[in-house]
């Protein structure tokens, strides 16, 4: 689909900009603030990916004909 090419396209230039914030320190420790970022917007990339697959993918199994 061309919606999905669109957001992979877009996918690394996000990354790079999400990564490229600078560091911060708390006592000896340093972490990015790309990193504290990302993870909950790849929580809800994948959260919003689940749901996706659950209402438009049909894998055909015995157990889903069941429900």
């Amino acid at each position: 689909s061309i919606l999905l090419n669109i957001f992979q396209a877009f996918g690394p230039l996000i990354i790079g900009a999400i990564l490229s914030l600078q560091d911060m320190t708390v006592g000896a420790l340093t972490y990015s603030w790309g990193l504290v970022l990302w993870g909950p917007i790849c929580s809800l990339i994948l959260i919003v990916a689940y749901f996706f697959t659950k209402k438009y993918v049909t894998l055909d199994f015995d157990w889903e004909k069941k429900q």
